[in-house]
């Protein structure tokens, strides 16, 4: 399942079992805000900097997974945005 999903992507409507609303990180904040966490954290995955915990769908994963994983999560969000 997952070579498939860093392959082909993620389908929207996924709810993690066992946490509240079936996902994390749901806080309102800032464009700008949101845009520098989200840079921060990209940051993080080029760096090397190690995974300070497992997947929540995948457990343990190897650090080419982790960063598939979080590109195509990024994907999955970043293709919901609109603009003029």
């Amino acid at each position: 399942m997952l070579g498939g999903l860093i392959r082909k992507g993620m389908s929207p409507g996924i709810r993690l079992p066992g946490v509240p609303g079936g996902t994390h990180g749901m806080e309102e904040m800032e464009t700008q805000a949101a845009a520098n966490r989200l840079k921060a954290a990209f940051e993080r995955l080029k760096s090397g900097e190690p995974a300070k915990f497992d997947s929540p769908a995948f457990g343990a994963v190897t650090e080419k997974q982790r960063i598939g994983i979080n590109l195509r999560h990024a994907e999955l969000h970043l293709g919901f945005l609109a603009y003029d």
